[in-house]
């Protein structure tokens, strides 16, 4: 997808990330996902290769609602971890949809992040 068909899915006007050494960067704030209040929306876009991946902050208080989410549409996560770095632990959920790679972070400083990306390799060459 490019900027302005990305633009026209969701519906708003994608602003460039200033202050980045990167030009493929845009961000909405305040956006809803469905009646989902989204704090950021990130997405990195490439002029020749299209949306290339999104990161979205959700307040923590969303966060059960888009796993059971998750879960309802793409079954189990394939790998959970808890990670402690320092004094901030993390859970991390992931799950392959064949196409895309989603990653769910728990922090408990930083709000939620949900991170879609498109996956490099296919599935069914490892089988």
């Amino acid at each position: 997808m490019d900027l302005s068909s990305v633009e026209n899915h969701l519906g708003v006007m994608l602003n460039p990330i200033k202050n980045t050494q990167k030009e493929d960067l845009y961000e909405v704030k305040d956006f809803k996902m469905s009646d989902l209040p989204v704090l950021s929306l990130k997405l990195r876009i490439k002029n020749e290769e299209g949306l290339k991946q999104i990161a979205y902050e959700i307040d923590y208080e969303n966060m059960t609602e888009v796993l059971a989410g998750l879960r309802n549409r793409f079954g189990s996560p394939i790998g959970t971890s808890e990670i402690v770095d320092g004094n901030e632990p993390q859970q991390q959920w992931i799950w392959h949809t064949g196409v895309d790679v989603i990653t769910a972070i728990k922090s408990d400083k930083r709000p939620f992040i949900l991170s879609y990306k498109p996956s490099l390799l296919d599935p069914s060459f490892l089988g």
